[in-house]
């Protein structure tokens, strides 16, 4: 087969939007004014600001007031889980995550632990979904202050129950967080955005540039910032703003709206037939996780390959060119069993022979044929 180069390592990152990359240079030197400056240059970068702002906002139906711009996922998440926490201390009962989180949270919550509060790490189902039941018995015996959990699972795509969280929430008063990161202009967040509290995502999962994230704080919540400075964002993030990047995420944002639904419609359709074709045409193989419509991503499929390590293949599929990956990106260094899998009680030597594809809808169905033939080539190779 002719070696081409696919990217099916979506969740890691993404390339940026063709149309980011071609206006990039032109934005830089034009908008390169410091926003905080009051001559011409620096209301024209402040303007920028304020469009992706409103762009942001107006995708989550929230206000821009209520919209912060970071430095990606990991800090938006530091902010509003550790500048709660700060601000509300000496009134905080019990801290409440789950097990599958990204270490940006599971990090944060060990450090909570460490300095003297309760804890509790919610177990999942076999397909990745919080035992929902679990969350309420913690409810209904404990004081629950601060409820953390993400909407998609970045290693298997799982859909958190975020509405019956929300229930919860209203009964028990508790204060929400949501790790949009993985699903942020993949499903829509607009149903439940001005339900929660806190609410975090990254460009670089969306085709913008890496280096700026954004955090939607619910007007009237109380934070404290973590570091401080000029006094940008409100004080809540100091520090003089990446205008590029935050010009490459509202336009980014703007690129998902005028796509629609259906591009995202084709997105899962490509999934479905790639799992298909692999279930189907190569032996020994199995999802971790569910493809159920209502409980899974569209973009992420987690898939096991009897006998064959997860990082052999990823690398027996570099060489054909093909860029997947073992799981997270900020773990996959790490020579251990993904904490997903195993807290969905999936067995060690399946857990080390899983493989995550994910897809953009910049994909195409061309592409995952020659992805399911080099799966073909690779494995008949390896499993000799």
């Amino acid at each position: 087969m002719n070696l081409k180069e696919i990217y099916i390592d979506n969740s890691a990152t993404t390339r940026p939007f063709d149309e980011i990359i071609e206006s990039l240079v032109t934005e830089m030197r034009t908008g390169y004014g410091n926003p905080s400056s009051l001559h011409s240059k620096g209301l024209e970068s402040e303007k920028i600001l304020k469009h992706s702002k409103q762009v942001v906002a107006g995708s989550l139906g929230v206000s821009s007031g209520e919209i912060f711009f970071t430095s990606g996922g990991t800090e938006s998440n530091n902010i509003a889980l550790q500048g709660y926490v700060k601000a509300n201390e000496k009134r905080l009962g019990c801290l409440v995550t789950s097990e599958i989180e990204h270490p940006s949270v599971l990090d944060i919550f060990k450090y909570f632990q460490k300095i003297g509060f309760t804890v509790y790490y919610l177990p999942v189902d076999n397909t990745g979904i919080i035992r929902i039941n679990q969350l309420e018995k913690i409810c209904q015996k404990e004081k629950v202050s601060l409820v953390s959990t993400m909407h998609v699972n970045n290693e298997i795509g799982s859909v958190q129950p975020i509405e019956d969280i929300i229930r919860l929430k209203r009964q028990y008063e508790f204060v929400l967080h949501v790790d949009a990161v993985q699903s942020y202009c993949k499903l829509k967040l607009s149903s439940f955005a001005k339900s929660i509290d806190f609410l975090s995502f990254s460009g670089h999962k969306i085709h913008a540039l890496k280096g700026v994230g954004a955090l939607y704080i619910k007007k009237g919540v109380r934070i404290e910032p973590l570091y401080y400075g000029g006094g940008q964002e409100d004080g809540i993030r100091p520090g003089t703003e990446n205008v590029s990047g935050i010009w490459s995420l509202g336009e980014a944002v703007e690129i998902f709206e005028k796509a629609g639904q259906q591009a995202l419609v084709k997105t899962r359709e490509l999934k479905e037939y790639f799992i298909g074709r692999v279930l189907d045409e190569i032996t020994d193989t199995g999802i971790n996780g569910t493809i159920d419509n209502q409980k899974s991503a569209p973009h992420i499929a987690n898939i096991w390959f009897k006998g064959i390590p997860a990082e052999v293949m990823l690398h027996a599929l570099e060489g054909k060119g093909v860029f997947v990956s073992t799981g997270s990106a900020c773990s996959s260094r790490k020579k251990t069993v993904s904490h997903v899998l195993k807290a969905m009680g999936i067995k060690d030597e399946l857990a080390g022979c899983s493989v995550r594809f994910s897809l953009s809808i910049l994909n195409t169905k061309e592409e995952l044929d020659y992805v399911v033939q080099a799966l073909k080539e690779c494995i008949r190779f390896l499993r000799r």
